[in-house]
C-alpha cells in the first residue's frame, strides 16, 4: 500500500523543465537590466555576495520557474510520514562536473566525508541523506561560468539534468587566478557554494574545495531547507525587537551584523567584540551558527538552533519538498 501511494498519488507538476527555453525569451529583457544595475558594482554575484552565492536575485529567477503543485492528499501523507516516528531518507545524486582536458574526480572518500558532516548536522531535523548515485558530467562549467551574468549558464543548461524530488548536488571546480597582486594590496576571493532559499528546483551547487568543509554544504542545504542567512537585510535590532521581521526571521538566532566583521571576532571564546547597533547595544551574534559567514571558532563546532532547526521540520512537509521524503521500505 505504501509504494502504491508514492506511484500513484505523489505528483509534483513543476513545467520547470520545458519552460525555461520559453522563460529565457520572456524574461531576457528584464535578466539584462539586472544584470546591468548589479554587474556595474561588481564582477559578478559571487563576488558580490561572499562565501554564499544565494542572493535575491537567484531566489526571484527561482520563483518563476514553479507553477502550482498539484499533490494529492498532501495532509494525509504528512500525517502518515509524522506518524512513522521514522527518520526519513532523501535522496541525492551527485554530479561531478569533469573537464575532458584536466579530467580529475572527486574521490569516493571526500563524498562521504561530505555526507557524514550532512546528516551529523541534520540528525536533529529527522532526515538523513543518501547518495542515490554519482555521475560524470562532462559539460564543463566552473563555479564561476554558473555564477555570472546572473546564473545564466545555471538556470538553461545545468538544471535541465535535474530529477523530480531528489536533490541534485553539483560539484564544481574553480577558475584559476582568483587571487590578486596590486602594488601592496594583494588577496583572494571566491564563491562556496549557492542554491535558493526554498526554491522550486531540486539543486544545490558547491566548489569541491570545500565538500569537506564542515560548514559549507550544511550551509547550502540549509538554504534548501527554506534558512536565510543569520544576518539578512542587515538591521535586525540586538534586543530582538524586530526579530521577526527582519535577518533570518527566527528570534532565537542573535542579530548578526553581516560579512565583514571577523576581525571583530575573538575565535577562541567565539564572541564579537566592538560593533554595536544603531541602538548603541553590542553585537553578539552567534558566531558558530552554520548560517552565518564567520569561521571556525576553536572551541565550539557549529551549529543549528532549535528555532532554526523548527523551521526546517515545518518546512520539509512543504509542497515543495514532501515528495522528496522516504521511508526506509519505500526505497
Amino acid at each position: 500500500m505504501k509504494s502504491s501511494y508514492l506511484e500513484d498519488n505523489i505528483y509534483i507538476q513543476l513545467k520547470r523543465y520545458s519552460k525555461y527555453r520559453t522563460y529565457q525569451l520572456t524574461t531576457i529583457l528584464s535578466v539584462i537590466i539586472i544584470c546591468l544595475t548589479i554587474m556595474s558594482s561588481c564582477k559578478s554575484t559571487y563576488q558580490c555576495d561572499g562565501e554564499c552565492g544565494n542572493t535575491d536575485v537567484l531566489n526571484d529567477l527561482e520563483s518563476e520557474l514553479g507553477t502550482v503543485v498539484t499533490f494529492e492528499n498532501i495532509e494525509d501523507r504528512k500525517e502518515y510520514l509524522q506518524a512513522s516516528g521514522e527518520e526519513l531518507i532523501v535522496d541525492v545524486i551527485v554530479w561531478d562536473l569533469v573537464s575532458v582536458i584536466e579530467p580529475t574526480t572527486v574521490s569516493e572518500d571526500r563524498i562521504n566525508q561530505m555526507f557524514n558532516n550532512i546528516n551529523a548536522a541534520y540528525a536533529p531535523v529527522g532526515i538523513k541523506f543518501r547518495m542515490l548515485k554519482s555521475n560524470v558530467y562532462t559539460d564543463y562549467f566552473t563555479f564561476e561560468d554558473l555564477a555570472e551574468d546572473n546564473y545564466e549558464k545555471y538556470y538553461f543548461e545545468i538544471i535541465q539534468n535535474n530529477s523530480e524530488n531528489i536533490i541534485d548536488l553539483y560539484l564544481v571546480d574553480h577558475e584559476k587566478g582568483l587571487c590578486f597582486i596590486d602594488g601592496n594590496t594583494r588577496g583572494c576571493q571566491k564563491g562556496k557554494g549557492f542554491t535558493s532559499t526554498g526554491g522550486w528546483t531540486s539543486s544545490i551547487v558547491i566548489a569541491k574545495d570545500d565538500i569537506t568543509d564542515m560548514k559549507i554544504p550544511t550551509h547550502e542545504f540549509g538554504h534548501f531547507f527554506n534558512l536565510e542567512h543569520t544576518f539578512k537585510g542587515y538591521d535586525e535590532k540586538v534586543n530582538q525587537t524586530n526579530c521577526d521581521g527582519i535577518g533570518d526571521y527566527i528570534c532565537d538566532t542573535p542579530a548578526d551584523p553581516g560579512d565583514g566583521y571577523g576581525a571583530m571576532v575573538n575565535y577562541t571564546d567565539c564572541e564579537m567584540y566592538g560593533v554595536f547597533d544603531e541602538d548603541g547595544i553590542a553585537y553578539k551574534p552567534m558566531i558558530n551558527n552554520y548560517m552565518g559567514y564567520f569561521s571556525a571558532c576553536y572551541m565550539k563546532p557549529y551549529a543549528f538552533t532549535q528555532g532554526q532547526i523548527d523551521r526546517m521540520k515545518a518546512f520539509i512537509y512543504d509542497e515543495k519538498r514532501i515528495g522528496y521524503l522516504k521511508m526506509m521500505d519505500e526505497l
